[in-house]
């Protein structure tokens, strides 16, 4: 869901597991570039997670310039009706 207001963005994911996987952490990655004469850039990106990974397994982060990068992996459950859709011109 995506819904827009006078002052702001508001996006929302839904992840469709079992219970144990609705445990989980919210991280929050700082990032520091460095140049010749010192810090150049500084990035922040924060996501779910469980404790182990080191990226989003719900597919979805916020980075500190107010962007929100979503995305949704399907899969094919019966691969046969992908050979069929190859046929088809």
């Amino acid at each position: 869901m995506v819904k827009l207001t006078s002052d702001d963005l508001f996006v929302s994911h839904a992840t469709f597991d079992n219970y144990i996987a609705m445990v989980r952490i919210f991280k929050q990655y700082d990032f520091e570039y460095n140049g010749a004469s010192g810090p150049i850039k500084r990035s922040q990106v924060r996501f779910s997670s469980y404790g182990g990974p080191i990226t989003s397994t719900d597919d979805y982060y916020i980075l500190n310039n107010r962007v929100v990068v979503q995305e949704t992996t399907t899969g094919l459950l019966v691969a046969i009706l992908m050979v069929e859709r190859e046929r088809v011109p």
